[in-house]
């Protein structure tokens, strides 16, 4: 199993920072793997909304099926993913503290079939990446505050 865990505190309110969560146009902003996310359902996004994704995973190009979980508006965005290479869930939880917003992603993964003998590999990398992609939601969320909405 893989687990990834990582916060920030944004200095924008939750309602601006889970506004930018909740657009999955933004995705592949600040998941580095993400190269373009599509909504298949229709009407605005909530649970039970499904998009694709197609992700970089080293040399390989990976679609994945994703589905929004939980959502609460201002407070908490779950997902889930499955594709050949990965099933994964995460959630991206936010708290307002003074002078903002603090954001906390968590989530767990699972290499499938081959890809398993690469999980060490893959855990020291997600490590890394996790806080990398909190700390882009932050720089983002915050330069739209400073310019106003996009």
């Amino acid at each position: 199993m893989i687990k990834m865990a990582a916060e920030a505190t944004i200095h924008r309110p939750a309602d601006e920072v889970f506004a930018y969560l909740a657009d999955l146009t933004h995705l592949s902003e600040w998941q580095a793997n993400v190269l373009h996310a599509t909504v298949t359902t229709p009407g605005a996004v909530r649970v039970g909304t499904e998009y694709t994704q197609t992700m970089r995973m080293g040399p390989a190009t990976v679609e994945g099926r994703c589905r929004i979980t939980g959502f609460e508006p201002g407070r908490a965005l779950a997902f889930t993913l499955a594709s050949k290479v990965l099933d994964c869930a995460g959630e991206l939880r936010l708290e307002p503290v003074p002078g903002g917003t603090r954001l906390t992603s968590t989530g767990t993964g699972y290499l499938r079939g081959p890809w398993r003998v690469l999980t060490p590999m893959v855990k020291a990398q997600v490590k890394r990446e996790s806080q990398q992609e909190v700390d882009r939601i932050k720089a983002e969320v915050e330069a739209a505050g400073r310019v106003g909405t996009r």
